[in-house]
């Protein structure tokens, strides 16, 4: 066997027991089941809307995402697992906005936070907080609208226990563009 799949056979043992080791999206893409690779894989085939999304398909931006939770979450390894799930949902709540004739997946983030929850078992045998993951997946959007909700929508999300998780997630991991 070639030295490099040795080391990369030996990153991924070891990164099985824990998804904050993961260096790259591959890596953590491989450690869960072959039916999770697949639906994370079909993104390719779904567009946004590049006025959010430049970047292109929700495959490119998911890595970007990953990329990005690896870069800066601090080997948290429920914000790397939630940056690979929060836009699953996409595929099938695919539609075009018949406003503007751009993609668009309403609801994505209720059926994204039900992947979540369908893989549960294989969540947490990587160290994740399903109920974490999955709270910061189901609201990734409404934070997004934080900044014109009346003054009570706004109190509600404060006094959520995942609103800092949100508020990092979506201002620093989940934003659209090419940069990491």
């Amino acid at each position: 066997m070639h030295k490099s799949m040795i080391k990369l056979k030996e990153i991924l043992q070891e990164a099985k027991r824990d998804a904050s080791l993961v260096k790259n999206f591959k890596e953590l893409l491989l450690m869960f089941p072959k039916e999770v690779r697949g639906k994370i894989m079909r993104l390719k085939c779904v567009p946004q809307n590049p006025k959010w999304h430049p970047e292109g398909n929700t495959l490119k931006h998911t890595i970007l995402v990953v990329r990005r939770a690896i870069e800066h979450s601090n080997k948290d390894a429920d914000m790397i697992i939630a940056a690979l799930f929060h836009d699953v949902g996409k595929y099938d709540t695919l539609g075009t906005n018949p406003k503007t004739g751009q993609p668009t997946a309403f609801g994505h983030e209720k059926v994204s936070a039900e992947e979540v929850e369908k893989y549960r078992d294989a969540i947490e045998s990587l160290g994740g907080n399903v109920n974490r993951i999955k709270a910061i997946v189901k609201d990734h959007m409404r934070i997004k609208k934080y900044g014109e909700m009346r003054q009570k929508k706004k109190e509600q999300m404060e006094a959520m226990e995942i609103f800092d998780d949100l508020k990092f997630f979506c201002n620093k991991l989940d934003k659209g563009g090419i940069d990491l």
